[in-house]
């Protein structure tokens, strides 16, 4: 039931805390990947307190990963004003990775810690894999850039990923060619993906016909190309 915020949350002194939780919410900084932790744990409250996003004097997001530390900033029962959206802020943790990942990739080490600090608090609050959400999913935004998706918070935390979220992948790539028919430039993005069985799952699924034909990309050397994809797959099914 959403019906207000206070059957989610207890008041007490500054803070607001949460009572339910049923979501993590991944976000990026936009600043410097390696800048040190003192300077971008300051930077983003600076930020947070600029905007209104600091209510109680702390950071709006739970956990912050830099390229090569971590740390709480702030505390984990309380509500973030980290979504933008207040029912997700009232039911959700946030963690956000260093760097602007439209430009940088998240580092091992980021990817590790994020990994494991999605799967603690899954555990912790029983959120399903469903409940792993974007900043984007969330409200209209970049965030967090176009190199952290769905499909890689899936492959951290269970390597299952639903078909709803490749049938979007798909489309979110698809939408990315620059001309009709470039089946090769297509097919380079898909193998980018973090997800290394992606091309496999979507071959199984028959969504380059469903899809892809229909906009009129069908070539001989393409279809070729397809059935050959197929029957690999297929043979070991």
């Amino acid at each position: 039931m959403q019906g207000g915020f206070l059957c989610a949350t207890v008041i007490s002194m500054n803070s607001i805390y949460r009572i339910y939780t049923n979501k993590i919410v991944v976000h990026h900084s936009v600043t410097g990947q390696k800048l040190d932790k003192d300077k971008t744990m300051q930077s983003i409250l600076n930020g947070h307190k600029a905007s209104g996003l600091a209510y109680d004097g702390q950071n709006a997001y739970h956990w912050v990963i830099g390229h090569d530390w971590e740390t709480s900033a702030r505390t984990l029962a309380t509500v973030g004003y980290h979504s933008g959206n207040w029912w997700t802020n009232f039911t959700s943790v946030g963690i956000c990775l260093v760097g602007n990942f439209n430009e940088d990739t998240p580092t091992e080490y980021q990817k590790d810690r994020l990994g494991i600090k999605l799967g603690e608090w899954m555990e912790k609050y029983g959120i399903k894999t469903e409940g792993l959400k974007l900043h984007r999913n969330i409200v209209a935004t970049a965030c967090p850039g176009r190199n952290i998706d769905l499909p890689l918070l899936y492959s951290l935390v269970d390597n299952k990923v639903p078909v709803q979220i490749i049938q979007s992948e798909f489309l979110r790539i698809w939408n990315t060619i620059p001309a009709p028919g470039d089946w090769q430039y297509f097919m380079k993005r898909l193998e980018k993906k973090t997800i290394v069985n992606l091309r496999d799952m979507l071959v199984k699924m028959e969504y380059w016909h469903s899809i892809v034909y229909p906009k009129g990309v069908y070539s001989k050397d393409g279809d070729d190309k397809w059935q050959e994809e197929k029957r690999k797959v297929f043979k070991n099914v």
